[in-house]
């Protein structure tokens, strides 16, 4: 499967909000977050906290491309290195949903 992952970046923030917007009413139930996203400059937003606790070493989320399409959001949270825990976090369009590219895009995050 052409499944890439790249690091969340400002330059994703554009399709990343589309994406996200489109999707509004079907990921509703899974990401409480979701009703604070409004506009792009929100997403942005969510863009440049994720790089700071990266920088930090406190999560690490990715942008999922499948095909070369933007088609989700997956990574680490709550990362605990003194304990070494964590938990992953994704979501996907819900037209790539049903084709195993979150199952792979998450072997690959764990190769990370």
């Amino acid at each position: 499967m052409n499944i890439r992952l790249e690091p969340l970046q400002s330059s994703h923030a554009g399709a990343l909000y589309v994406l996200t917007d489109n999707n509004r009413e079907y990921l509703r139930q899974w990401l409480p977050w979701l009703d604070h996203i409004q506009a792009q400059e929100d997403t942005e937003r969510f863009i440049d906290k994720n790089r700071q606790q990266a920088a930090l070493g406190k999560a690490c989320n990715f942008a999922v491309f499948h095909n070369d399409s933007l088609c989700g959001v997956a990574g680490f949270h709550a990362i605990n290195k003194a304990h070494r825990t964590g938990s992953i976090g994704y979501w996907l369009a819900e037209s790539f949903t049903g084709k195993g590219i979150m199952l792979d895009a998450v072997s690959l995050l764990l190769r990370t």
